[in-house]
């Protein structure tokens, strides 16, 4: 009678005794197969350790795509401002009601570094490629809005005056009305980019994604605070980001994620 014999199928799948008394042990699969198929883990999209050197966007191309874009937001803005005449005044209450700080000038100020920080660090291709997109949806969004409906708070501009503050703080401010009108208010394009920027950021470096929008969030509060924009503004500036994020995103994919 074979040694076999008595044992249980789920023993005899262990191992597999012949006549001799000799065991044989089931082949395995091969250390070298195995540790192949566990290393086949694509990398998270948007994680900027995870992207090899030739997966990257060349720098000189991501300036090259900001330069355009500058550009064309710089032509575009000042230009409307200088020949489209403003036809409307949306300050309300709420917008005098709001304290004008001004040491929140250098807040703003620091959202146009913050606008163009995408150009820097997202590297990812087709990360850069949506960005650059919403970025242009937002631009062409907002000339369509400002030639369409040009309006202007002087109350506001009224409030922001220099009297009091730090000698540094009073030029940046003064300096600060001089290049920028106070026209092409609605939407805040200051806020819709911002946001943007932060988007991208965030995307490509998901654990500061928080700090990203803590200084989003920031830059937004200054529109106000500094006195550039009615609270309007800034929500449609707001709304408008949101728009740009989903149009150049698939749909099923969350907007802030």
């Amino acid at each position: 009678m074979p040694a076999c014999a008595n044992t249980r199928p789920e023993e005899a799948s262990i191992a597999d005794i012949d006549t001799r008394g000799t065991t044989r042990i089931p082949e395995t699969e091969p250390p070298a197969r195995a540790s192949a198929t566990a290393c086949r883990v694509r990398p998270i999209q948007g994680d900027a350790a995870a992207l090899s050197r030739a997966h990257r966007l060349p720098l000189v191309s991501r300036i090259a795509c900001g330069t355009v874009l500058g550009g064309v937001w710089a032509a575009g803005y000042f230009g409307i401002a200088w020949h489209v005449a403003p036809v409307a005044d949306l300050t309300t209450a709420l917008d005098t009601a709001i304290p004008f700080v001004g040491w929140t000038v250098w807040v703003y100020l620091a959202g146009l570094p913050w606008i163009v920080a995408p150009l820097a660090v997202v590297r990812e291709p087709g990360l850069f490629r949506r960005a650059a997109c919403a970025y242009a949806v937002a631009i062409g969004t907002g000339f369509l809005c400002f030639t369409t409906l040009q309006t202007e708070a002087p109350a506001l501009r009224a409030q922001s005056v220099p009297d009091g503050l730090g000698c540094t703080t009073a030029w940046a401010l003064r300096t600060l009305h001089r290049a920028d009108a106070p026209v092409n208010l609605l939407p805040s394009l200051h806020v819709t980019l911002a946001w943007l920027a932060a988007w991208a950021l965030a995307r490509q470096h998901r654990r500061w994604r928080h700090a990203c929008y803590a200084v989003a969030a920031a830059v937004t509060a200054s529109v106000c605070l500094v006195k550039q924009h009615t609270v309007l503004d800034t929500l449609t500036g707001l709304l408008l980001a949101w728009l740009c994020i989903r149009v150049t995103i698939p749909g099923r994919r969350r907007a802030f994620a």
